[in-house]
């Protein structure tokens, strides 16, 4: 066993990259897409905790928000299709931390690694997508919005009007990324 930490983003990355011939350039706007759908959907926090209107908490978890809600919420979904891409992809690199969390039948995904999430969420994207969506997204060929929007959130079920609500808050949430990273993606 090696003493170097895991990378697992990394890891399910380069698999995604070689098994859809992306290029250097390409691997690294997915990246970026996966940091600014983080930062969208938690300001890229990865103990983030939903807080609902009036108080309390609500079922989103970690960095992109996954849903706690029982073994079919997002978060079991999301565990599930890291399952399947391990079986076409290869086994991602990750923390036995992680793994013990992910074991759960419910994960919490506050409790795994922000590395972790995020390996996991593009582990989800490239299973879900029913061709090569996450190519086509690193290539350039989808929007980031109307990725997240159909993707990730879809949470609109064909709904044009709840759709476009949604984006702007995918526009406004980018003019205040845009302010903290001056235009760069990290």
């Amino acid at each position: 066993m090696s003493d170097k930490p895991a990378a697992p983003f990394l890891s399910a990355l380069l698999q995604v990259g070689a098994k859809k011939n992306l290029t250097e350039e390409e691997i690294g706007r997915l990246k970026a897409i996966i940091n600014r759908v983080g930062y969208v959907e938690s300001k890229n926090t990865p103990d983030a905790v939903q807080v609902v209107n009036g108080g309390g908490t609500g079922p989103g978890r970690g960095e992109f928000q996954y849903e706690m809600s029982g073994k079919n919420g997002s978060s079991a979904t999301a565990r599930n299709q890291l399952k399947k891409f391990e079986k076409a992809y290869g086994k991602v690199d990750l923390p036995q931390e992680d793994r013990d969390e992910l074991a759960k039948d419910v994960p919490d995904f506050s409790q795994i690694s922000q590395d972790g999430q995020r390996a996991v969420l593009l582990a989800e994207w490239v299973m879900k997508t029913p061709a090569d969506e996450v190519g086509d997204l690193a290539r350039g060929h989808i929007q980031d919005k109307d990725f997240w929007l159909d993707y990730h959130w879809a949470g609109h079920g064909g709904d044009q009007a709840k759709r476009a609500k949604k984006g702007k808050q995918w526009d406004r949430e980018m003019l205040d990324y845009a302010k903290q990273v001056g235009r760069a993606n990290p």
